[in-house]
C-alpha cells in the first residue's frame, strides 16, 4: 500500500509539472483575532454518530441538533471523508450549522484534509479502502442511483415503476454486490465524482486548508518549516486552485502545460504533513519552534495522525511541552476510539471525553 501511494505521488506530480496554474478564487478570510472560545474536533471519517455526541455534548447543538454555541468557533480539522458511511450526513449537518452559527456571532471551519483532496480531485479510487459502498451509493445524483437501480430490477424480471421506486437495501447481499461491481467499475466512478463535486465539491473548495485564531493555528496534517512562512491567505488559495487543477488531470485528461505543484498530493503539504505528530521531540524541538515563529503562533491543533495510546488526561494529546496538538483520536467506529474535543477558552486548553474533564 505504501509504495502504491508513494508511486501516486509521483505519477500525478510529473503530471502536475504539464499544467499552468490557473483559476480565480477570492481571498477567502483565514486569521481571526479576540475569539473567547474554540472548539476543534478532529477526523470523523464518516461517523455522524460521533460528531453528534461532541456537538451536543460541548454545548455546540440543542437535541434537534441547531446552533446553542453562540459566538464560540468550531474547527473541524477534516478528513470527514472515507472509512465510515455518513459522510454526506456530516457535510450537511456542517452546511446549515455554517449558517446558524454565523448568525448567533459564532463561525464553523469546515477545513479541508487529504480525504477531502483526493474525491475533490476525483483521485479516491486509487487508495484501497478508502471508500466505503454506502458512502459511494449515498453521494451519487439519485437520478443515476435510480436509473441503476431501475436496470438490476429489469434484469431480474421485477416490475418497474418510474420514479417511484424505492432505493435498493444496501443490506441485500445480490443489491451489495450489485453496487460493489458499480464502485470498482472505472467508467461508472466518474459519476461519483461529478455529483460529489457538484453537490459538495465545490462547497469545499469555498473552505480553507489552514487557519489562525488567536496564536492558535489549526490545520489537517501540520505546517512543514519550508510552508510556515508563507501568507496564510496565499496559501490556502493555491491549495484551492491546485485542487481544481489536479482534478482537471485526473478526470478531464486535458492537455497543459508546465505547473510545479507545492501542495497538492505532496507529503509536506498541510493536508499530508505528519512531522508533528511523529518526530521525536528531542530532535525535532527546534524545527518546532521555527515553524511556530514563522507562523507568529504559539500552538498548531492537529489531526491526521491517529492516537493510539489510552487517553487518561488532555496531556496524552499534547506534544512540545503542550505546543502541538494532535486530536484525531480516531473516533470512527472502525477505529474504535472515543469521540473528543479540544477546547481552547481564553488561553487555557481542555478536553471534552474523558470522564475527569467533561
Amino acid at each position: 500500500m505504501k509504495h502504491r501511494i508513494s508511486f501516486f505521488f509521483l505519477t500525478v506530480s510529473l503530471l502536475l509539472m504539464l499544467f499552468p496554474l490557473a483559476g480565480k478564487n477570492n481571498n477567502i478570510p483565514c486569521v481571526w483575532s479576540d475569539i473567547d472560545k474554540v472548539i476543534a474536533v478532529g477526523d470523523i471519517h464518516g461517523d455522524f454518530e460521533q460528531f453528534i455526541k461532541i456537538l451536543k455534548g460541548t454545548g455546540l447543538t440543542d437535541d434537534q441538533l441547531h446552533w446553542t454555541g453562540g459566538r464560540t468557533h468550531l474547527v473541524q480539522l477534516g478528513d470527514v471523508m472515507d472509512r465510515g458511511d455518513n459522510a454526506k450526513m456530516v457535510f450537511d449537518l456542517i452546511k446549515r450549522l455554517e449558517t446558524e452559527a454565523e448568525e448567533a456571532g459564532g463561525k464553523v471551519h469546515m477545513l479541508l484534509g487529504n480525504h477531502e483532496e483526493v474525491n475533490i480531485t476525483g483521485s479516491a479510487f486509487y487508495f484501497a479502502g478508502y471508500m466505503t459502498l454506502r458512502q459511494f451509493v449515498r453521494f451519487l445524483d439519485p437520478a443515476e442511483r435510480l436509473k441503476a437501480e431501475r436496470a438490476f430490477r429489469e434484469e431480474k424480471g421485477e416490475r418497474v415503476f418510474k420514479n417511484t421506486d424505492p432505493p435498493l437495501p444496501l443490506d441485500d447481499p445480490e443489491v451489495e454486490k450489485f453496487w460493489t461491481e458499480k464502485m470498482n467499475n472505472a467508467d461508472f466512478q466518474p459519476k461519483f465524482h461529478n455529483a460529489f463535486y457538484k453537490n459538495y465539491g465545490k462547497w469545499l473548495l469555498e473552505h480553507n486548508s489552514v487557519i489562525k485564531i488567536n496564536d492558535v493555528v489549526f490545520t489537517h496534517g501540520g505546517i512543514a518549516e519550508k510552508h510556515a512562512a508563507m501568507d496564510l491567505v496565499k496559501m490556502n488559495k493555491q491549495i484551492r486552485e491546485e485542487l481544481k487543477i489536479v482534478r482537471v488531470i485526473v478526470l478531464d485528461g486535458r492537455p497543459a502545460k508546465g505547473f510545479y505543484p507545492k501542495f497538492v498530493n505532496q507529503e509536506d503539504s498541510p493536508l499530508w504533513y505528519r512531522d508533528l505528530a511523529t518526530r521525536p521531540e528531542d530532535v525535532f524541538e527546534k524545527d518546532v519552534d521555527r515553524i511556530l515563529e514563522a507562523l507568529g503562533a504559539n500552538y498548531i491543533v492537529i489531526g491526521h495522525t491517529t492516537y493510539r495510546g489510552q487517553i487518561r488526561a488532555k496531556e496524552d494529546l499534547s506534544r512540545f511541552d503542550g505546543r502541538i496538538w494532535t486530536i484525531d483520536t480516531g473516533m470512527a467506529a472502525r477505529y474504535g476510539g472515543i469521540p473528543t474535543a479540544l477546547i481552547y477558552e481564553r488561553g487555557e486548553f481542555s478536553l471534552w471525553g474523558i470522564k475527569n474533564e467533561q
